[in-house]
């Protein structure tokens, strides 16, 4: 019986015994203040990157790479539990990203900080 039991919640991952409580995210795009060429290697650049988010809780959720012939848009998403309670003062977040390109060749960076404006830098990869 215990091992049916056993086998049972390993199949199920015990979904039936223990609810997870799902967190409802606020996500938005983070502006980048700054950047930070951290390693150029192979193919690919890494970079620190220092964005600005509404308050302490924000943090790194994920980013978006878009990549056309030798420009290479970069959007850092923040996410925050908005459950949990934080002084209302502008905050700075610190995101490593590593960006892999598809060749050697000068590429053109660009990190979104607004839908009209972003942080350009060029980097040569040999």
């Amino acid at each position: 019986m215990t091992v049916a039991i056993s086998l049972l919640c390993l199949i199920l991952g015990c979904s039936l015994f223990t609810e997870e409580e799902k967190i409802d995210y606020s996500e938005a795009v983070a502006s980048v203040d700054s950047i930070r060429v951290e390693k150029i290697v192979d193919i690919g650049v890494g970079f620190t990157a220092f964005c600005t988010v509404p308050d302490p809780c924000w943090e790194f959720w994920k980013y978006d790479k878009d990549i056309i012939e030798f420009d290479v848009y970069i959007k850092i998403y923040a996410r925050r539990d908005p459950s949990l309670f934080c002084p209302q003062v502008i905050w700075s977040i610190e995101v490593p990203l590593f960006v892999r390109v598809g060749s050697f060749g000068s590429y053109h960076f660009h990190f979104w900080q607004t839908d009209s404006s972003s942080l350009d830098t060029t980097i040569v990869i040999r």
